[in-house]
Parts: C-alpha cells; sequence; structure tokens
C-alpha cells in the first residue's frame, strides 16, 4: 500500500444554526454539490446534502465530522487565527489615540 502525505492537519471552526460552535482537525471538508438542472429531470444518484471532514490520523484516513448542511451555518478554516489575530492587534488604535 502507497503512503500518502496529506499535509498538516488544519483546525476547522464549525457553527451550528443554532449558534453552538465547535473545532474539529481535518485535512479535507466536502460540501454537497451545488443545485445543478438536470436535462433528463432527475439525478443519477441520490443527493447527499452532508458536510464532512476527513483526516490522516495514525496512518489512517479517518471520518471525523458529518452533518447535514442545513443544520450547519459556517466551516472556516481557522488553522492561522493565531497570525490573523496579531495582524488584527497590530492594526488596532493604540488606548487614546485617535
Amino acid at each position: 500500500m502507497k503512503d500518502f502525505d496529506y499535509g498538516p492537519l488544519r483546525t476547522y471552526q464549525v457553527t451550528w444554526a443554532n449558534g453552538h460552535i465547535e473545532y474539529y482537525q481535518g485535512q479535507q471538508v466536502c460540501l454537497p454539490p451545488p443545485e445543478l438542472p438536470s436535462f433528463f429531470g432527475g439525478t443519477a444518484t441520490k443527493r447527499r446534502d452532508l458536510i464532512t471532514i476527513h483526516g490522516d490520523f495514525d496512518g489512517h484516513w479517518r471520518l471525523v465530522f458529518a452533518a447535514k448542511a442545513d443544520l450547519i451555518e459556517a466551516v472556516r478554516d481557522v488553522t492561522d487565527r493565531d497570525l490573523f489575530d496579531a495582524l488584527v492587534h497590530d492594526l488596532k488604535p493604540e488606548d487614546g489615540a485617535r
């Protein structure tokens, strides 16, 4: 069996429709396919409206997260959030500065 390098794990922030936030690590996020018109009045396969996150853990490709898309408000890659927060902090004016 051939080994694949999926790269480093990324951290994803999942925001549920009710506002609850969770964090997952993985390398692949799969979103449902867009609604496309069919020339024959239907689709060849059953549509799966799932959002999934997969990752390589100890050499095994695993499903980490799965949920119906209508229950999820957003999925964000927040792996480099510390860098982003530092940049935003540097752009804020000093206390008392106008």
